[in-house]
């Protein structure tokens, strides 16, 4: 009876994790302009540095992430509204307890973690910049493709939109 209802509660909540997620919006949407990101602002085609694929600081086998680096973090932050910079600061508190609990007593990684900036958006980009290389980084399985096939797309059209003599032709990708 115990192991029925932990199917029926878990797989419910499974469920309910599912269905949030496929009515979640885009993370990142393509415009002739430039990247807009969900909770970050927005990256005109001029000042966006790469996309690619890479890894948290845990070497080798730290987690995959999809990253995005930029020309100018400051020039990003200024198209963020108050919001998305509570957002990152938000993300940035949750990701040092985060990292604490699970470095704990692992390595000297913990130094790290307690340099990341509290309130300055441009210092916590920095901050994730020089620790994982990228300005924003997202867990793959934020999308529904593979990493590669994420940088590929963004690449693609970034090369279409800057060959295009109107650029107005090319409809937003999500």
């Amino acid at each position: 009876m115990v192991g029925a209802i932990g199917c029926v509660f878990f797989g419910a909540g499974g469920a309910f994790i599912v269905w949030k997620k496929l009515r979640e919006p885009a993370v990142l949407t393509l415009t002739p302009a430039g990247i807009r990101v969900q909770s970050a602002g927005f990256i005109p085609w001029a000042n966006l540095d790469a996309v690619g694929v890479g890894r948290t600081p845990d070497g080798p086998y730290g987690a995959k992430i999809i990253g995005i680096r930029v020309k100018s973090q400051k020039q990003l932050v200024e198209t963020m509204s108050p919001q998305e910079q509570r957002l990152m600061r938000g993300a940035a508190r949750v990701g040092r307890a985060a990292g604490f609990a699970l470095q704990a007593g692992r390595h000297p990684g913990q130094k790290a973690l307690r340099s990341v900036p509290r309130q300055d958006p441009v210092a916590i980009m920095e901050w994730t910049r020089s620790t994982t290389g990228w300005d924003l980084s997202w867990s793959p399985m934020l999308f529904n493709h593979r990493s590669t096939t994420v940088v590929e797309m963004v690449e693609t059209y970034h090369r279409s939109v800057r060959r295009s003599s109107s650029p107005d032709t090319f409809p937003p990708h999500r």
